[in-house]
């Protein structure tokens, strides 16, 4: 009877070069990754890429302790980023009895189709290609109100850059012309993670958009138009529009818990916008002083605001805000969404929906 053998070290090696690579390609923080391995031992690194190849090429020490501190925390770290970083939410009020049938149908997939495919749902797959259609994720019972069902799928995102010393090689036909640069374009295609939420407790459907602070605001606005389309359609629902969270800025800005890492705001008349931040999300900008000294004399009208609330052991951040130029055209103007960012906890989603529905309610 053969036993299963233990993986190698250089298959522990390539699994987490692979986990790193996929921190790199989501944005993730790399001084924050760059401390973790110093922790495992590595020295110091100038970048992901400079990681990758220490790992490669590790051989002194403690090896197999070291790569298997790296591969762990590179595992931990790409599995909360993947689930919970910088998602942009999309909340629907919907009938009790719809929603259960809805989770009930994701739960015995039944919903696939040739525009939602069967993927992996036990764990994250960062497989992809740029022909990788939308699948089935990691499905997640938080708790007996709320669930998670992720979904794959891949967005793009494009690099410009000079590249002088090719200037010389590009045929000039028209003597009354110069060429002056050449722009080297990388498209990047990143493998992202979508969801939808059954909240049972507010009877709300969310729908997530992974990584918003990546792409452009008009392929995020594309992605969630194609999404919103398709699951209307598969859930058969007449009416599905998101929740206007417009309401819920200034109470968010009046209210005492939490420090507002940043806030938007302009005076009535229009003659005047200000956008403050606190140098750290851990002070209020509340507490600026110009904005203290400032605000005695204005009629402050705010139309956004990213607030970092204390839930539990968990601080994340909530964005709700409209851009300045939809602003000018109407400070009605509605705000579909909410960015959510720095959860370190799936439990921690619950709170974040709480405290938005808390100020819609109040309303």
């Amino acid at each position: 009877m053969n036993k299963e053998t233990s993986p190698s070290i250089d298959d522990l090696k390539a699994l987490a070069i692979h986990n790193i690579q996929q921190l790199k390609k989501r944005g993730y923080s790399f001084p924050t990754f760059n401390n973790f391995a110093k922790q495992a031992g590595l020295d110091s690194s100038n970048g992901f890429d400079s990681i990758c190849a220490k790992v490669k090429k590790l051989e002194k020490g403690d090896v197999h302790k070291t790569i298997q501190d790296i591969l762990k925390v590179s595992k931990d770290e790409l599995y909360k980023h993947t689930a919970l970083a910088n998602k942009r939410i999309y909340i629907f009020k919907l009938e009790k009895e719809n929603l259960i049938e809805i989770r009930n149908n994701f739960k015995k997939d039944k919903y696939f189709c040739d525009d939602f495919k069967k993927g992996k749902d036990s764990y994250f797959d960062y497989d992809v290609n740029i022909n990788t259609h939308l699948q089935s994720s990691l499905k997640l019972n938080v708790s007996p109100t709320l669930d998670i069902f992720y979904l794959k799928h891949v967005r793009s995102f494009f690099d410009k850059s000079s590249v002088p010393n090719l200037i010389d090689e590009i045929e000039n036909t028209d003597e009354n012309s110069q060429v002056i640069d050449v722009v080297k374009i990388v498209r990047h295609t990143v493998c992202v993670f979508d969801f939808i939420a059954i909240d049972l407790k507010h009877n709300c459907l969310i729908m997530g958009l992974d990584l918003t602070e990546k792409f452009i605001n008009s392929e995020m606005n594309k992605t969630y138009g194609q999404l919103k389309d398709l699951f209307q359609s598969l859930f058969g629902l007449a009416h599905f529009s998101p929740l206007n969270l417009l309401p819920c800025v200034k109470k968010m800005e009046d209210e005492s818990l939490g420090n507002v890492v940043k806030h938007y705001f302009a005076t009535e008349d229009g003659a005047y916008n200000y956008t403050a931040g606190s140098s750290t999300v851990r002070k209020d900008a509340r507490k600026d002083g110009f904005f203290e000294k400032g605000m005695k004399d204005l009629d402050a009208d705010f139309y956004g605001i990213s607030k970092r609330y204390p839930f539990a052991t968990d601080n994340p951040i909530i964005t709700i805000k409209m851009g300045l130029g939809e602003y000018k055209k109407s400070a009605f103007s509605p705000i579909n969404f909410a960015i959510i960012d720095h959860m370190t906890l799936v439990e921690s989603l619950q709170p974040c929906i709480d405290k938005i529905m808390e100020h819609l309610i109040s309303d």
